[in-house]
Protein backbone atom coordinates (compact mmCIF):
# COMPACT_ATOMS: atom_id res chain seq x y z
CA UNK A 1 0.00 0.00 0.00
CA UNK A 2 1.47 3.23 -1.04
CA UNK A 3 1.22 6.24 0.89
CA UNK A 4 0.95 10.41 0.22
CA UNK A 5 2.16 12.67 2.80
CA UNK A 6 0.72 15.81 2.65
CA UNK A 7 2.12 18.95 4.00
CA UNK A 8 -0.66 21.36 3.95
CA UNK A 9 -0.38 25.17 4.82
CA UNK A 10 -3.16 27.45 4.36
CA UNK A 11 -2.18 30.24 2.51
CA UNK A 12 -4.91 32.72 1.39
CA UNK A 13 -3.57 35.40 -1.32
CA UNK A 14 -5.11 38.28 -3.09
CA UNK A 15 -5.34 36.82 -6.22
CA UNK A 16 -7.29 34.24 -4.88
CA UNK A 17 -10.49 33.37 -7.22
CA UNK A 18 -14.07 32.51 -5.72
CA UNK A 19 -14.03 28.59 -4.76
CA UNK A 20 -10.11 28.34 -5.48
CA UNK A 21 -8.48 25.96 -3.56
CA UNK A 22 -6.22 28.38 -0.68
CA UNK A 23 -3.91 25.08 0.76
CA UNK A 24 -0.73 24.57 -1.03
CA UNK A 25 0.06 20.68 -0.61
CA UNK A 26 2.33 18.13 -2.13
CA UNK A 27 1.93 16.45 -3.93
CA UNK A 28 -0.70 17.90 -6.20
CA UNK A 29 -3.51 18.10 -3.63
CA UNK A 30 -5.01 21.27 -1.79
CA UNK A 31 -7.99 22.10 -0.01
CA UNK A 32 -10.31 25.05 -0.17
CA UNK A 33 -11.26 26.57 3.36
CA UNK A 34 -13.15 24.21 5.22
CA UNK A 35 -16.79 24.90 5.99
CA UNK A 36 -18.62 22.72 8.42
CA UNK A 37 -21.90 21.66 7.83
CA UNK A 38 -24.31 18.97 9.57
CA UNK A 39 -25.41 16.34 7.80
CA UNK A 40 -27.47 16.55 3.98
CA UNK A 41 -31.01 16.64 5.02
CA UNK A 42 -33.71 14.43 2.95
CA UNK A 43 -31.21 11.10 2.95
CA UNK A 44 -31.16 8.57 5.61
CA UNK A 45 -27.42 7.78 7.11
CA UNK A 46 -26.15 4.13 7.50
CA UNK A 47 -26.34 0.86 5.35
CA UNK A 48 -29.53 -0.12 4.00
CA UNK A 49 -32.57 1.02 2.84
CA UNK A 50 -33.24 4.29 2.02
CA UNK A 51 -36.42 6.60 2.29
CA UNK A 52 -35.59 8.94 -0.88
CA UNK A 53 -38.09 9.54 -2.99
CA UNK A 54 -37.70 7.06 -5.91
CA UNK A 55 -35.53 4.52 -4.00
CA UNK A 56 -37.67 2.87 -2.10
CA UNK A 57 -35.60 -0.43 -3.84
CA UNK A 58 -32.21 0.94 -3.62
CA UNK A 59 -29.88 0.27 -1.24
CA UNK A 60 -27.29 2.29 -0.23
CA UNK A 61 -23.73 1.31 0.85
CA UNK A 62 -22.33 3.86 3.34
CA UNK A 63 -18.71 4.28 5.09
CA UNK A 64 -18.41 7.70 5.87
CA UNK A 65 -19.85 9.43 8.70
CA UNK A 66 -22.17 11.97 6.93
CA UNK A 67 -20.87 15.16 8.05
CA UNK A 68 -18.47 17.17 5.60
CA UNK A 69 -15.55 18.51 7.34
CA UNK A 70 -13.31 19.63 4.17
CA UNK A 71 -13.18 19.87 0.58
CA UNK A 72 -10.22 18.80 -1.94
CA UNK A 73 -9.70 19.53 -5.04
CA UNK A 74 -6.15 19.03 -7.36
CA UNK A 75 -3.91 20.74 -9.84
CA UNK A 76 -3.38 17.69 -11.65
CA UNK A 77 -5.00 16.74 -14.99
CA UNK A 78 -6.79 12.88 -14.67
CA UNK A 79 -7.11 12.95 -10.70
CA UNK A 80 -9.66 10.55 -9.30
CA UNK A 81 -10.95 10.33 -5.53
CA UNK A 82 -12.72 6.56 -4.95
CA UNK A 83 -13.72 4.55 -2.74
CA UNK A 84 -13.94 0.61 -2.38
CA UNK A 85 -17.49 -1.12 -2.05
CA UNK A 86 -18.14 -4.61 -0.63
CA UNK A 87 -21.84 -6.35 -1.54
CA UNK A 88 -23.99 -7.55 1.05
CA UNK A 89 -25.00 -10.23 -1.80
CA UNK A 90 -24.47 -11.28 -5.39
CA UNK A 91 -25.51 -10.39 -8.02
CA UNK A 92 -25.23 -6.89 -7.31
CA UNK A 93 -26.40 -4.20 -9.84
CA UNK A 94 -24.86 -0.99 -9.59
CA UNK A 95 -27.39 1.96 -10.20
CA UNK A 96 -25.79 5.07 -9.06
CA UNK A 97 -23.51 7.31 -7.08
CA UNK A 98 -24.73 9.59 -4.07
CA UNK A 99 -22.00 11.56 -3.12
CA UNK A 100 -20.92 15.39 -2.25
CA UNK A 101 -19.16 16.91 -5.31
CA UNK A 102 -18.38 20.22 -7.32
CA UNK A 103 -16.71 21.45 -10.37
CA UNK A 104 -14.92 24.72 -11.22
CA UNK A 105 -16.39 25.36 -14.72
CA UNK A 106 -13.53 28.51 -14.99
CA UNK A 107 -11.07 25.55 -14.94
CA UNK A 108 -11.60 23.55 -18.11
CA UNK A 109 -15.57 23.58 -18.17
CA UNK A 110 -17.52 20.46 -16.66
CA UNK A 111 -14.98 17.63 -17.11
CA UNK A 112 -15.92 15.20 -14.08
CA UNK A 113 -16.36 11.98 -14.96
CA UNK A 114 -18.47 9.23 -12.41
CA UNK A 115 -16.38 6.16 -13.19
CA UNK A 116 -17.09 2.29 -11.59
CA UNK A 117 -13.80 0.00 -11.31
CA UNK A 118 -13.75 -3.65 -10.80
CA UNK A 119 -11.34 -4.75 -8.13
CA UNK A 120 -9.43 -7.31 -10.85
CA UNK A 121 -6.01 -4.30 -10.53
CA UNK A 122 -3.03 -5.26 -8.83
CA UNK A 123 -3.52 -6.43 -5.19
CA UNK A 124 -7.06 -5.78 -5.75
CA UNK A 125 -6.88 -2.06 -6.56
CA UNK A 126 -9.45 -0.50 -9.18
CA UNK A 127 -8.80 -1.89 -13.00
CA UNK A 128 -11.02 -2.26 -15.71
CA UNK A 129 -13.37 0.13 -16.06
CA UNK A 130 -16.79 -1.06 -15.83
CA UNK A 131 -18.17 2.17 -16.75
CA UNK A 132 -17.59 5.91 -17.75
CA UNK A 133 -19.80 8.70 -18.21
CA UNK A 134 -19.23 12.54 -18.53
CA UNK A 135 -21.31 14.14 -15.51
CA UNK A 136 -22.56 17.53 -16.78
CA UNK A 137 -24.95 17.72 -13.76
CA UNK A 138 -22.32 18.02 -11.03
CA UNK A 139 -22.97 21.68 -9.35
CA UNK A 140 -20.82 24.71 -9.62
CA UNK A 141 -18.96 25.60 -6.67
CA UNK A 142 -18.59 23.91 -3.60
CA UNK A 143 -20.69 24.45 -1.25
CA UNK A 144 -22.99 22.03 -2.09
CA UNK A 145 -24.77 18.79 -0.61
CA UNK A 146 -25.83 14.99 -1.30
CA UNK A 147 -26.91 14.64 -4.82
CA UNK A 148 -27.89 11.47 -7.02
CA UNK A 149 -25.79 10.14 -9.87
CA UNK A 150 -27.98 7.63 -11.56
CA UNK A 151 -26.18 5.01 -14.02
CA UNK A 152 -27.58 4.75 -17.76
CA UNK A 153 -27.87 1.47 -17.35
CA UNK A 154 -26.66 -0.90 -14.18
CA UNK A 155 -23.41 -2.20 -13.54
CA UNK A 156 -23.58 -6.12 -12.82
CA UNK A 157 -20.85 -7.09 -10.54
CA UNK A 158 -20.93 -11.05 -9.78
CA UNK A 159 -18.08 -11.09 -7.47
CA UNK A 160 -15.76 -9.28 -4.95
CA UNK A 161 -16.04 -5.56 -4.61
CA UNK A 162 -16.32 -2.19 -6.62
CA UNK A 163 -15.00 1.02 -6.67
CA UNK A 164 -17.17 4.06 -7.50
CA UNK A 165 -14.90 6.84 -8.47
CA UNK A 166 -14.81 10.70 -9.39
CA UNK A 167 -12.60 11.86 -12.25
CA UNK A 168 -11.29 15.02 -13.20
CA UNK A 169 -10.08 15.58 -16.25
CA UNK A 170 -8.65 19.02 -16.12
CA UNK A 171 -6.65 20.23 -13.37
CA UNK A 172 -9.08 22.32 -9.94
CA UNK A 173 -12.08 21.43 -11.85
CA UNK A 174 -13.48 18.87 -9.39
CA UNK A 175 -13.96 19.56 -5.62
CA UNK A 176 -14.67 16.47 -3.26
CA UNK A 177 -15.36 16.14 -0.13
CA UNK A 178 -14.48 14.16 3.37
CA UNK A 179 -16.32 13.81 6.52
CA UNK A 180 -14.66 14.33 9.84
CA UNK A 181 -12.88 10.76 10.69
CA UNK A 182 -11.12 8.21 8.96
CA UNK A 183 -12.90 4.64 9.82
CA UNK A 184 -12.56 3.09 6.74
CA UNK A 185 -9.03 3.97 5.46
CA UNK A 186 -8.67 1.01 3.16
CA UNK A 187 -11.20 1.62 1.19
CA UNK A 188 -10.62 5.31 0.50
CA UNK A 189 -8.06 5.78 -2.73
CA UNK A 190 -6.94 8.59 -4.88
CA UNK A 191 -5.49 8.15 -7.87
CA UNK A 192 -2.35 10.43 -8.48
CA UNK A 193 -0.72 10.87 -11.97
CA UNK A 194 2.62 9.07 -12.12
CA UNK A 195 1.95 7.32 -8.52
CA UNK A 196 -0.43 5.89 -9.28
CA UNK A 197 -3.71 4.86 -6.83
CA UNK A 198 -2.55 5.55 -3.48
CA UNK A 199 -3.41 6.34 0.27
CA UNK A 200 -5.18 9.63 1.46
CA UNK A 201 -2.94 10.64 4.00
CA UNK A 202 -1.77 14.21 5.82
CA UNK A 203 -3.79 17.03 7.61
CA UNK A 204 -7.90 16.28 7.28
CA UNK A 205 -8.10 12.99 5.46
CA UNK A 206 -10.84 11.64 5.86
CA UNK A 207 -13.21 9.20 4.76
CA UNK A 208 -14.94 10.44 1.32
CA UNK A 209 -18.59 11.39 1.08
CA UNK A 210 -19.32 8.99 -2.18
CA UNK A 211 -21.36 6.38 -1.71
CA UNK A 212 -23.29 3.54 -3.57
CA UNK A 213 -26.68 2.81 -4.85
CA UNK A 214 -27.17 -0.37 -5.58
CA UNK A 215 -29.68 -3.41 -5.79
CA UNK A 216 -30.22 -6.88 -5.07
CA UNK A 217 -32.99 -8.25 -6.79
CA UNK A 218 -33.18 -11.06 -4.25
CA UNK A 219 -34.60 -8.46 -1.62
CA UNK A 220 -31.46 -8.86 0.24
CA UNK A 221 -30.69 -6.02 2.67
CA UNK A 222 -27.01 -4.59 3.86
CA UNK A 223 -28.05 -6.69 7.31
CA UNK A 224 -28.39 -9.88 5.35
CA UNK A 225 -31.58 -11.79 7.06
CA UNK A 226 -31.10 -15.93 6.41
CA UNK A 227 -34.18 -16.84 4.64
CA UNK A 228 -33.48 -14.47 2.05
CA UNK A 229 -31.18 -16.92 0.07
CA UNK A 230 -33.73 -19.33 -0.25
CA UNK A 231 -36.42 -17.69 -2.51
CA UNK A 232 -37.37 -18.25 -5.79
CA UNK A 233 -37.01 -15.86 -8.01
CA UNK A 234 -39.22 -14.58 -11.22
CA UNK A 235 -38.53 -12.28 -13.55
CA UNK A 236 -38.82 -8.84 -11.46
CA UNK A 237 -38.70 -5.03 -12.33
CA UNK A 238 -36.98 -2.23 -10.51
CA UNK A 239 -36.37 1.38 -11.76
CA UNK A 240 -37.09 0.50 -15.07
CA UNK A 241 -34.86 -2.70 -15.17
CA UNK A 242 -36.28 -6.18 -15.72
CA UNK A 243 -34.21 -8.71 -13.49
CA UNK A 244 -34.26 -12.10 -14.97
CA UNK A 245 -32.86 -14.47 -12.45
CA UNK A 246 -29.44 -16.73 -12.89
CA UNK A 247 -31.29 -19.41 -14.15
CA UNK A 248 -32.45 -18.54 -16.92
CA UNK A 249 -31.52 -19.24 -20.46
CA UNK A 250 -28.20 -17.70 -21.15
CA UNK A 251 -28.52 -18.97 -25.07
CA UNK A 252 -29.14 -15.72 -27.60
CA UNK A 253 -32.78 -15.70 -28.17
CA UNK A 254 -34.51 -17.98 -25.92
CA UNK A 255 -35.91 -15.54 -23.57
CA UNK A 256 -37.97 -12.37 -25.24
CA UNK A 257 -40.06 -9.85 -23.40
CA UNK A 258 -44.02 -10.16 -25.19
CA UNK A 259 -46.71 -7.61 -25.48
CA UNK A 260 -50.13 -7.64 -24.59
CA UNK A 261 -50.56 -8.86 -28.33
CA UNK A 262 -48.03 -11.36 -28.52
CA UNK A 263 -45.70 -8.89 -30.19
CA UNK A 264 -42.02 -9.84 -29.35
CA UNK A 265 -40.77 -6.40 -27.90
CA UNK A 266 -37.39 -7.06 -27.09
CA UNK A 267 -34.48 -10.32 -26.64
CA UNK A 268 -33.86 -10.73 -23.19
CA UNK A 269 -30.68 -11.96 -21.09
CA UNK A 270 -29.98 -13.33 -17.45
CA UNK A 271 -29.58 -10.56 -15.10
CA UNK A 272 -30.29 -7.10 -15.83
CA UNK A 273 -32.65 -5.63 -19.23
CA UNK A 274 -32.89 -1.76 -19.20
CA UNK A 275 -37.03 -1.37 -20.48
CA UNK A 276 -37.41 2.17 -20.18
CA UNK A 277 -38.07 2.55 -23.49
CA UNK A 278 -41.25 0.58 -23.47
CA UNK A 279 -44.30 1.97 -22.74
CA UNK A 280 -45.68 1.14 -19.17
CA UNK A 281 -47.74 -1.58 -19.34
CA UNK A 282 -48.66 -5.58 -18.93
CA UNK A 283 -46.22 -7.78 -20.87
CA UNK A 284 -44.95 -11.56 -20.34
CA UNK A 285 -41.72 -12.79 -20.21
CA UNK A 286 -40.86 -16.09 -22.03
CA UNK A 287 -38.01 -18.34 -21.72
CA UNK A 288 -37.26 -21.82 -22.96
CA UNK A 289 -37.49 -24.20 -19.78
CA UNK A 290 -34.13 -25.52 -18.92
CA UNK A 291 -33.29 -29.12 -20.30
CA UNK A 292 -36.76 -29.17 -22.67
CA UNK A 293 -36.18 -27.69 -25.68
CA UNK A 294 -39.48 -27.65 -26.61
CA UNK A 295 -40.70 -26.39 -23.75
CA UNK A 296 -41.50 -22.40 -22.44
CA UNK A 297 -42.28 -20.77 -19.65
CA UNK A 298 -44.44 -17.51 -19.54
CA UNK A 299 -44.37 -14.63 -16.97
CA UNK A 300 -46.72 -11.55 -16.51
CA UNK A 301 -45.07 -8.33 -15.57
CA UNK A 302 -45.77 -5.11 -15.13
CA UNK A 303 -44.05 -2.32 -16.06
CA UNK A 304 -45.16 1.09 -14.89
CA UNK A 305 -43.44 4.78 -14.37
Amino acid sequence: MQNVVLSIALVVTAALAPGACVAGSEPGLCRPVPAPRQQAQGYAHGSGRTAGAGLDDTTVIVYDDGTPQTWWCSDKDSFGAAVRFTPAAYPCYVVGARAEVGCDTTAGGRQVYLRVFDDDGIGGLPGTVLYEQLRRDVPQGHDTVFRDYDLTSPVTIDSGDFYLCFWQKSSFNMYFSSDTHFDSMPREWWFLPGQGWVTPSGMDAADHLIRALVLYPTGVEESLKPQAASRTRGPAIVRSVLFLPNGASSSPGTSYLLDMSGRKVMDLHPRANDVRALAPGVYFVLEAVSGRPSAVGVRKVVISR
